[in-house]
């Protein structure tokens, strides 16, 4: 699904934005009430289908192979609908005005290229420290931990990746 994405990606981004998918004008922007319905129809029925498993599937460690199918297709689908919908929204709710993510947006490609490495491994660096007497409470530090610190490093490096010759075309 990745290597499909990637190469969507490359086909909508080699158009000119007031041209293609990404128009602000365009079919993807104006259906956007549909994208938001697609994302709410199929996640509440990956909610109805964990209803099910949890309550009435006997072996819940070991579903049968209709509700897996099921499940797979739904979650796939609720995939693809919620990254439409994101982006249609994005479309058209987006202000001509400046926005807190505006910095970003030169070195967006490059921070998704190399946030790989620094999530994992700031992840991997806080697996055993507890940082509060509530296990939930550590989770949510430990996950703006790894959220701060990994988009601080990628956006860092993709600083540095930018100033080598010919880098600012691919990142």
């Amino acid at each position: 699904m990745y290597l499909l994405y990637f190469f969507a990606g490359v086909g909508i981004g080699s158009m000119r934005r007031e041209q293609g998918l990404l128009s602000r004008e365009g079919e993807l922007a104006r259906r956007w009430p549909i994208w938001l319905a697609a994302s709410v129809l199929t996640y509440s029925c990956i909610i109805v289908l964990l209803f099910v498993k949890h309550n009435l599937i006997a072996n819940i460690d070991d579903p049968p192979l209709w509700f897996r199918l099921a499940y797979a297709l739904t979650f796939a689908s609720f995939s693809a609908a919620q990254t439409f919908n994101l982006l249609a929204l994005f479309l058209r709710f987006d202000g001509d005005g400046w926005s807190i993510l505006d910095p970003l947006q030169d070195s967006s490609y490059g921070i998704y290229l190399v946030h790989y490495v620094p999530i994992l491994w700031m992840q991997y660096a806080l697996l055993g420290i507890s940082l509060a007497p509530i296990p939930q409470v550590t989770a949510i530090v430990k996950a703006l931990i790894v959220f701060v610190v990994t988009l601080a490093l990628s956006w860092a490096a993709t600083a540095g990746l930018r100033r080598l010759p010919g880098a600012t075309h691919v990142l």
